[in-house]
């Protein structure tokens, strides 16, 4: 690839395309930017129903004894993937008033992603557009995973030999299992994947993983992969808009 064509790709997440002219996304990646933007209040508000074991509406259950509160346990996914929701927008919610002049918005995920919408042209404009169109992607991404356990993750294509099947991990299971789509023999444990099992060739080791590989993997949630990352100080890399963890640095912090 020339130096012409590293300047001129679209900075989002995995996109092979151009980038459109003065913004560093392509037409389809600033679309897509702008649809997650509006879905974050709704997964935001549907990873909060994940606290409560009842389905049915707030003022169809019986009133709680004591303190108010949630009805039942925590979700760690759900608060994670809230979290970070509410974390990553105000940051850029504050980073698009300083430099537009306009009042902050309340930190409401509502209100953030509304303010961030109103101003989505500067956004598509700001040399940062890759790494806002990443950061929105991995969230509505987390958030799923959260509310859709059931689905996986794709990690792939198998690596045994003449295997064309993918591989799919990360449901909720114990221990997590990588199982491939077109063998059900070609499995493996959670982390294992990453190394021989059994005489089957897993797939080899990469130096660096991305979040989403870590959660697959060890089940971490997406959240909990950043905060894990800079308490102990994985090195990290950035290709293509995403960022990239040093898989020694994973393996030593997980296991």
């Amino acid at each position: 690839m020339t130096v012409t064509e590293l300047l001129t790709r679209c900075a989002g997440p995995e996109c092979p395309a151009g980038a459109a002219t003065g913004s560093p996304l392509c037409p389809t990646c600033a679309t897509r930017l702008g649809q997650a933007l509006r879905r974050l209040p709704v997964l935001y508000r549907q990873c909060g129903e994940r606290h409560l074991p009842s389905r049915a509406p707030a003022w169809q259950r019986p009133p709680r004894a004591g303190r108010p509160g949630p009805t039942g346990p925590l979700h760690a996914g759900a608060t994670d993937a809230r979290h970070a929701i509410e974390t990553v927008l105000a940051s850029w919610a504050g980073l698009t008033a300083q430099a537009t002049g306009a009042p902050p918005p309340r930190r409401v995920v509502a209100d953030l992603s509304r303010f961030l919408l109103d101003r989505l042209d500067f956004l598509l404009r700001h040399p940062a557009a890759g790494d806002l169109a990443a950061e929105v992607a991995a969230l509505v991404t987390e958030a799923e995973r959260v509310l859709h356990p059931e689905r996986g993750r794709h990690l792939g294509s198998c690596v045994v030999p003449g295997c064309e099947g993918r591989l799919t991990g990360g449901r909720q299971q114990d221990p997590l299992r990588v199982t491939c789509d077109a063998d059900a023999t070609h499995e493996w444990n959670g982390p294992e994947v990453l190394s021989l099992r059994s005489g089957k060739r897993a797939p080899q080791e990469p130096p660096w993983l991305s979040a989403a590989g870590i959660t697959a993997l060890w089940g971490v949630p997406r959240g909990s992969v950043y905060r894990l990352a800079s308490e102990n100080g994985w090195r990290r890399q950035r290709r293509a808009g995403r960022t990239y963890y040093a898989t020694e640095d994973v393996r030593r912090t997980l296991t």
